[in-house]
């Protein structure tokens, strides 16, 4: 029997290939009250309870979570070490607010014969480049990347 574990996976577009989501949310967020906003990296971030192995955990990123071709996956067991400052902004949808794209990945997961999973959450994930304060790209970020009616966030400093 495989313990129950909780797995987050975070899912990025490759470095070689545009990001033209990512590149104007840093324009946004300039305009929402950030102007030295260098950089906005998106990502996606799964976090998956359930009882998986470490293979089940990636062959379920590489066939299922992740276009291959022009996205990257890591599972992350720790955080993620970055190169300079930059401000990490998580969202997700409030627990009580139902997540559709999550449905569809647990459907999809026991379809490809995995064990069903007791929780599936999907978030976004923004990394970013700025020597702005915490006020500054709370505000800005409230403004341009969530809805606080639907959304929970968190901003964590990271270097």
């Amino acid at each position: 029997m495989i313990a129950v574990s909780t797995h987050k996976i975070e899912v990025s577009p490759k470095s070689e290939y545009g990001d033209a989501e990512s590149s104007s949310l840093a324009v946004v967020l300039k305009s929402s009250g950030a102007p030295s906003v260098t950089k906005v990296r998106k990502s996606r971030l799964y976090e998956i309870r359930g009882s998986f192995t470490a293979t089940h955990i990636n062959r379920l990123s590489r066939d299922l979570l992740c276009d291959p071709i022009t996205e990257d996956f890591r599972v992350l067991s720790q955080p993620p070490s970055t190169q300079g400052p930059f401000w990490k902004v998580e969202v997700r949808l409030k627990p009580t607010v139902l997540d559709p794209e999550a449905d569809t990945i647990k459907n999809a997961l026991i379809e490809m014969g995995f064990p069903p999973p007791d929780f599936i959450r999907i978030a976004s994930v923004y990394k970013i480049e700025s020597k702005c304060g915490k006020p500054q790209i709370e505000s800005s970020a409230v403004r341009s990347l969530l809805n606080p009616i639907i959304h929970l966030y968190s901003i964590t400093a990271c270097s």
